[in-house]
C-alpha cells in the first residue's frame, strides 16, 4: 500500500510564488552563478556602479 504525503507552504503574496519558482529553476540558478562569477573575476559591474552610470 502506498500513501501520498505532502507539505503545504503558505506564501504571503504572488512575489513569494515567483521567487520560489525561480529558485527551483536550474537555468535561473546557472545564470545567477555566472553573474556572481563575473563579479568575482571583476568582469561585471556592481549595483552601486550601475546606479551611478544610469543615474538611478
Amino acid at each position: 500500500m502506498w500513501y501520498l504525503v505532502g507539505i503545504l507552504i503558505g506564501l504571503e503574496d504572488s512575489e513569494d510564488w515567483w521567487e520560489e519558482l525561480l529558485l527551483q529553476n536550474p537555468q535561473f540558478l546557472k545564470r545567477i552563478e555566472k553573474a556572481r562569477s563575473s563579479l568575482r573575476e571583476e568582469k561585471g559591474i556592481s549595483l552601486e556602479e550601475m546606479r551611478k552610470k544610469y543615474e538611478l
